[in-house]
This record gives structure tokens, C-alpha cells and sequence, in this order.
């Protein structure tokens, strides 16, 4: 391998790595959007806590019958169960891995 190449591969790990940051951000600040919403409904009283869950498991479970490598099941297991468990902390993702992080 010369010079060139180990630096564009290391450049091209770089930006994997970064990529993967930006990724993750993503996922945790949309879930804690998404977490503090449902929390304020459920407070409020414009919904249930069982209906929250009805519903996002029932996309779940559409997701998993239709989407190609069972995309964004795993992001919607681990909402329903933050929400189910009454941990609405996302941030709490930051130090628990999530299944099928990695």
C-alpha cells in the first residue's frame, strides 16, 4: 500500500466514523422530540399511554412485514419501550446501547 492510498483510506475512515456521530445524533435528538411530544399528549390528556403504544407497534409491525432489512424496527423497539417503561429520556441512549446499535 503506498503513502497515497493509506491516506485516502485513512481519510475515508475519517469520514465513516464522523458519519456514523452525525447518525447517531440524529436518532437520539429526533427521539427525544418524539419522546417529549408523546409525554406532553399523555400529560395533557389528548391520549393514552396504551394508545401511544397501540400505535407505534402497529407500525412496527408493518415496518417489519414490508421494509427490505427490517429498517427503523429497532429505532421503533426501542421508543416503545422508553415509552412503555415511562423513561422518556433519550439522552439515557447516549449510555445505554440500543438493540442493534453498534
Amino acid at each position: 500500500m503506498t503513502n497515497e492510498e493509506r491516506q485516502l483510506l485513512l481519510s475515508l475512515a475519517e469520514t465513516v466514523i464522523e458519519l456514523k456521530r452525525s447518525r447517531d445524533d440524529m436518532a437520539i435528538g429526533l427521539a427525544a422530540a418524539i419522546l417529549d411530544l408523546h409525554r406532553l399528549l399523555i400529560h395533557a390528556g389528548h391520549q393514552t399511554q396504551h394508545d401511544v403504544l397501540s400505535r407505534l407497534t402497529a407500525q412496527t409491525e408493518a415496518l417489519a412485514s414490508t421494509s427490505p432489512n427490517q429498517a427503523g424496527v429497532k429505532f421503533l423497539d426501542a421508543l416503545i419501550a422508553t415509552l412503555a417503561s415511562d423513561k422518556l429520556n433519550a439522552a439515557s441512549w447516549l449510555r445505554e446501547p440500543l438493540a442493534g446499535r453498534g
